[in-house]
């Protein structure tokens, strides 16, 4: 199913804009690089695992580049009913309808890792009384953090079309995005990995989860 709806989102997308790049997940290609400014990012299921296995939390995501920028993206959850998108000049849409930050939840003790760096960092958040997560999908794990129902999402060695299209939609939202020494986040529109992602609510400061990161994943 992945390689079938993949090959169905780039061939329309080749249709339409044929001299656009693409970068994408599944098969040995991964990349059309036709020297363009513009490159389309193709996840079609993140979390196949967790939908082969009947579980929710999967999705589909697209996104579009400008140079070095997302100014465009589409991610949907079947299983949830949402559907977000966003756009550089018009905002961010849930189902169609302005997506507004919610401000009167309370504020969680949930942190979100990724495979990686859930083995050597799970301890040190859950003694500093956080709730340490995983979830098998990079964007659910940050759907849960543009909704207050996760803190921050940390993952390293990770892929732009499993992160870039959802970044953007929290970045829309007024989240922040950072690299290793808190800097913000960069993406490159080129297949190559991104060390480290950090994402997280702007409720919160990421000076606490940068440290206990620093402190646990030296060497990564």
């Amino acid at each position: 199913l992945d390689l079938q709806l993949q090959k169905q989102m780039v061939t329309a997308i080749q249709m339409e804009f044929p001299g656009h790049n693409l970068i994408f997940e599944e098969g040995d290609r991964q990349w059309f690089d036709n020297s363009s400014n513009y490159t389309w990012v193709i996840d079609p299921i993140d979390g196949t695992s967790n939908f082969a296995s009947g579980k929710k939390e999967y999705g589909s995501s697209i996104g579009l580049m400008r140079d070095g920028e997302f100014i465009a993206a589409l991610v949907s959850f079947p299983a949830y009913g949402e559907t977000f998108e966003g756009y550089l000049e018009r905002g961010l849409l849930c189902n169609g309808n302005p997506f507004e930050v919610a401000r009167d939840v309370p504020d969680t003790k949930d942190v979100i890792l990724c495979s990686r760096s859930f083995p050597r960092l799970g301890g040190a958040f859950s003694v500093r009384g956080y709730n340490p997560r995983f979830y098998y999908c990079a964007t659910y794990s940050l759907m849960r953090v543009l909704k207050g129902k996760a803190s921050m999402f940390l993952a390293v060695n990770t892929n732009l079309y499993d992160v870039g299209p959802m970044a953007f939609l929290l970045k829309l939202a007024g989240h922040g995005l950072f690299g290793r020494n808190g800097q913000p986040l960069a993406f490159e529109p080129r297949p190559v990995k991104i060390p480290f992602f950090l994402a997280v609510n702007s409720r919160f400061r990421p000076d606490e989860f940068l440290t206990i990161i620093g402190e646990n994943l030296n060497g990564s």
